[in-house]
């Protein structure tokens, strides 16, 4: 018998004491064990978006792909770099050794980039591959009526969506489909024409008509409130009413030149008609009319140049359930966060938020 169980059967007590320690402690910990899909392994991949608007495959490949690649290269530990080019975009994916660290390598890409001279338009996005970043739950809601998919997409942005990204270990919480409601400015462009009035001018106006902006603040009772000034075009009304311009007045009559003969006087007057003056009498002097007014500009509004009107359109792309129109919401947990207890936490939201409005919508969860 080794010394060690020896030990163990003389002191009894205290073996028996250590067990318990050793299950306490077990019990303990398994409830703060993470649980995962999948692994958490860095997986050394760094990818690069460049998006090379209105460029063709071969302009992106020479100005765009083969730079990142030669800003890649000087990266330690880079074992390959692949690239795609096509219309307007870049994709390049350098792979790195295991073991090497991710951040240290993204940093590095990222200074090489951006010393690597590319045009004034593109905009890279550099990020690491990491597998856990898939969703933890992808959800379908849906209208109970074919005509309520609108209110549910307003349920959905103002309450659905906050919510779940307050459930502590979310990252990210996005939606797709459902429609929004626009006000859409048609302009006839003969009467553009016509009135001289630019659509850049038009802009301005619209732009210069929808803004918040703060205005000072006012005290009272040893409080400081903040004012803002609030700017907002809500209806077709407002923006048809809105001035975008003045037409010019008419020209008034013109004046005689003052080098042409002057205007007759009045028949009654002998001086006027030509006739002897009478003695001792001034001539008579001739006051010309003063000239008419002219006529104030008028205003053009939006509403004389076109029609302002308000459209359904998709917000963020289409999403469908079962062949019906719907909204599809996406959840993301951040890095660390149990992958049972989010999704768990963010179906327990959705269910709660479904019974509020059991007659306008319904929550299916696709994956989880």
């Amino acid at each position: 018998m080794s010394r060690l169980s020896e030990l163990a059967l003389n002191k009894r007590s205290v073996t028996m004491l250590l067990a318990i320690a050793l299950f306490i402690a077990g019990v303990s910990s398994w409830g703060s064990l993470k649980q995962e899909l999948l692994p958490d392994i860095d997986f050394p991949v760094i990818t690069v978006v460049a998006p090379y608007p209105g460029a063709g495959s071969a302009d992106v490949a020479d100005q765009v792909a083969k730079p990142i690649e030669r800003a890649i290269a000087g990266v330690p530990r880079l074992e390959s770099v692949r690239s795609t080019s096509a219309n307007s975009i870049a994709l390049v994916v350098a792979q790195f050794e295991f073991g090497t660290n991710v951040k240290e390598a993204l940093a590095l890409v990222e200074e090489g980039i951006a010393k690597a001279g590319l045009p004034a338009t593109v905009a890279p996005t550099t990020q690491a591959l990491n597998i856990n970043a898939s969703p933890v739950i992808v959800a379908s809601i849906g209208a109970t009526s074919e005509d309520g998919l609108a209110t549910v997409a307003d349920i959905a942005r103002t309450e659905v969506v906050p919510e779940i990204s307050a459930i502590e270990g979310v990252s990210r919480t996005d939606l797709t489909g459902g429609l929004e409601q626009r006000l859409v400015i048609t302009l006839d462009p003969v009467k553009l024409a016509d009135s001289g009035v630019s659509v850049a001018q038009i802009s301005g106006v619209l732009t210069a008509n929808n803004l918040t902006f703060p205005s000072g603040q006012v005290s009272a009772d040893g409080t400081s409130i903040p004012v803002s000034t609030i700017g907002s075009l809500t209806s077709p009304e407002q923006i048809a009413s809105l001035v975008v311009g003045f037409r010019g007045a008419a020209a008034p009559g013109a004046p005689a030149s003052p080098g042409g003969p002057a205007a007759p006087a009045a028949s009654g007057d002998p001086a006027a008609s030509g006739g002897p003056a009478a003695s001792g009498a001034p001539a008579a002097s001739v006051v010309p009319a003063a000239p008419a007014p002219a006529p104030a500009p008028a205003p053009i509004t939006i509403a004389d140049l076109g029609t302002v009107e308000p459209v359904d359109v998709a917000s963020t792309g289409y999403a469908r359930t079962d062949g019906n129109p719907s909204l599809s919401l996406t959840v993301t947990k951040t890095s660390g966060a149990n992958t049972v207890l989010v999704a768990q936490a963010v179906q327990d939201k959705l269910d709660e938020i479904a019974a509020r409005h059991p007659d306008t919508l319904v929550v299916t969860t696709v994956s989880d």
